[in-house]
């Protein structure tokens, strides 16, 4: 059983009283914990014993934010579109000059492609990490999953704009 880590900040989250009404519901029924997935059959408190989400009457929790969970896949979303998009023109124009021409007509935008698509990919990776690490997310209290999204999202722009310079430097 885990201790309370004081990551959740919601409005129920410094001493839940426990509810009669929950723990009859949950005596004999499986339900889940909505932050962590747990089962609650035979709850004792009103608050989860694997993650130690407060919980309320309709076996919710207030650690349950979907904002900056979005926030962070968007990020990932729109930089894993942008690269595949261009990267995909940029691979056209390689096969097209690769036709028509020499090595170093095609080599470079071969490279900008190459290296587009492999961001995007990982971006798409960051997308599949962050579902499956969703319930480890919802743990974190309301001012860390923002702090987390509002990162991500730097990051990733950050990220973007200093390959777009490589890339520039490289092919200019």
């Amino acid at each position: 059983m885990a201790q309370d880590s004081g990551v959740h900040d919601g409005p129920m989250a410094a001493d839940a009283k426990p509810d009669p009404t929950l723990i009859a519901f949950l005596r004999e029924r499986d339900a889940p914990c909505p932050v962590c997935s747990y089962n609650l059959r035979g709850l004792a408190a009103s608050k989860c014993p694997e993650c130690a989400a407060p919980l309320h009457l309709e076996v919710g929790s207030s650690s349950l934010r979907l904002g900056p969970l979005v926030l962070a896949i968007v990020s990932f979303a729109l930089a894993a579109g942008f690269d595949l998009i261009v990267g995909g023109f940029f691979a056209v124009g390689s096969l097209m000059s690769s036709i028509r021409g020499s090595l170093a007509s095609w080599l470079g935008p071969a490279l900008v492609a190459g290296v587009l698509g492999a961001a995007g990919l990982g971006c798409l990776a960051g997308i599949v990490l962050l579902v499956r690490r969703r319930a480890w997310w919802n743990r974190l209290g309301r001012r860390r999953q923002w702090a987390a999204a509002w990162t991500t999202f730097a990051c990733v722009g950050v990220g973007h704009a200093v390959l777009g310079a490589v890339l520039f430097a490289v092919l200019a």
